[in-house]
């Protein structure tokens, strides 16, 4: 039974997935020319495709010696980004509606929050 291409897709994803460190190019081939007997071009489209997709399945690659393919990780800039852009305004929000403090702090912290993520947009911008 010919598995279809989003399937083998599927399954090079987890193949990289699995592994602790990057997976070397020749690596991918090997394993899936033969097991699906498919052309090196055709595993190769296949990873361009995972590389440019914009589905969670998505792969980042570089070159050093070989070309190399890993998933993407979350930088710990990103992670406490998120955690305070969801965390400081539920606090407030039931800060406020509870009557905790006698100060309001929702607005100060929705600024807060909109600063926080510019800064992050233009330090972003600043790497590129």
């Amino acid at each position: 039974m010919a598995k279809s291409r989003r399937e083998v897709q599927r399954e090079i994803y987890d193949f990289i997935e699995d592994q602790e460190e990057p997976v070397i190019l020749q690596t991918i081939l090997d394993e899936f020319c033969k097991k699906y007997s498919i052309s090196t071009t055709t595993v190769t489209r296949y990873l361009d495709e995972l590389v440019n997709s914009r589905s969670p399945f998505r792969l980042r690659t570089w070159y050093d010696k070989n070309r190399y393919y890993a998933v993407p990780e979350l930088t710990i800039g990103t992670k406490i980004a998120s955690l305070l852009s969801l965390g400081v305004p539920l606090a407030t929000f039931f800060v406020d509606l509870f009557g905790f403090l006698p100060i309001k702090l929702f607005d100060k912290v929705v600024f807060f929050v909109v600063g926080f993520w510019i800064a992050k947009w233009l330090d972003a911008i600043k790497k590129d």
